[in-house]
């Protein structure tokens, strides 16, 4: 009985063999004639039409993406501007401040009330030989040349 159990028993098919028996049956089950024409037809139809369909639809994601990223955009822009504004407040105020602070009558008003300074009555010069100075004849180094410097007036010496 070995013999028998092993006549009815097929051997194993190889990659090939079952591929080429799947195709002879599709080939078996497609339908033949003007219908097949019409199936093949329909089928490539509807190929066709999701093909165009995921066009679309992937232009119309990548319209709307773009679109969030402008309104994104524009929102950042008006914040932006609004800082930039008032930033530049800031600025006029701070200058108005400079403007102020730098003042000489401030400073004067300053100067007397908190550093108990005195204004002089008259401007006095101190002289004084200044070294490398050309002399009367050209000649560096002379020394007979005065620099006149402003000498301030301390109040009584």
């Amino acid at each position: 009985m070995p013999a028998a159990a092993e006549r009815g028993r097929q051997r194993p098919l190889s990659y090939g063999e079952e591929r080429v028996r799947r195709d002879l049956a599709v080939r078996e089950a497609r339908p033949r004639g003007r219908g097949a024409r019409r199936v093949r037809r329909s089928r490539a139809l509807f190929a066709c039409f999701l093909v165009v369909a995921a066009l679309v639809g992937s232009v119309s994601l990548a319209s709307i993406c773009l679109h969030v990223a402008v309104v994104q955009n524009e929102v950042r822009m008006r914040e932006v501007q609004k800082e930039l504004e008032q930033e530049r407040r800031i600025q006029e105020r701070l200058r108005a401040e400079i403007s102020s602070l730098e003042s000489p009558s401030r400073l004067e008003k300053a100067a007397v009330e908190q550093l108990n300074m005195v204004q002089a009555s008259r401007a006095e010069y101190l002289e004084t030989r200044a070294p490398g100075l050309a002399g009367p004849n050209g000649a560096a180094g002379g020394g007979q040349e005065q620099a006149r410097l402003p000498r301030e007036d301390t109040g009584g010496n």
